[in-house]
């Protein structure tokens, strides 16, 4: 009886180490495919509200922390964290600001 079990836990370890390899494995492969990609793009501000604190630039809105130093049409450079895609497509929901520079 001992040896059937010892044979069954055996086979249990095996089983759970390839099923860890196999995850780390994918894991590897599409990690990239999961992460953000950084953007960088000199812009203008179309919209600056004073009340929420935020700024919209290419349709992206973010909150800022000095809403004051911030003016429509101003000339801003933006880095913008967006996912990584095979289509060249602007997504304003998904994509996000990571931060802002005054050029003006």
């Amino acid at each position: 009886m001992n040896k059937h079990i010892q044979r069954e836990l055996s086979l249990l370890s095996l089983v759970l180490v390839i099923v860890f390899v196999v995850i780390f494995i994918a894991w590897l492969l599409f990690k990239d495919s999961l992460s953000l990609e950084t953007v960088v793009r000199e812009s203008t501000i179309e919209r600056v509200n004073k009340q929420e604190g935020t700024i919209t630039v290419e349709c992206v809105q973010s909150k800022v922390d000095e809403i004051s130093k911030f003016k429509e049409g101003q000339k801003v450079k933006v880095w913008f964290a967006v996912p990584r895609s095979d289509e060249d497509l602007w997504n304003c929901k998904e994509n996000k600001i990571k931060g802002v520079e005054v050029l003006e």
